[in-house]
């Protein structure tokens, strides 16, 4: 229960501190933090409601979106820098 208070607390970080480091990187990135780490923090709680039989479940979406959100700020990365020289 205390990382699920921990992930409340950096949430309520991101949505209302006015000067995060989210909000420095402007944009779309302070929506998708907090769509990422409000997910995240909604399957910890239905790890810890409904026990080990939905943890493996649980623990491979958030595998998988962080690999996909870190594969596609990579290829972005990389599109803006080929088209920026």
């Amino acid at each position: 229960m205390v990382t699920i208070g921990g992930f409340y607390s950096f949430l309520g970080y991101i949505q209302f501190y006015p000067n995060n480091i989210f909000n420095q990187y402007g944009g779309v990135i302070p929506e998708i933090a907090l769509a990422f780490f409000g997910f995240k923090n909604i399957l910890l709680w239905v790890v810890a409601y409904l026990g080990k039989n939905s943890e493996l479940y649980c623990c491979n979406i958030l595998y998988f979106i962080t690999l996909v959100i870190y594969v596609f700020a990579i290829v972005m990365n990389g599109v803006s820098e080929y088209f920026l020289e």
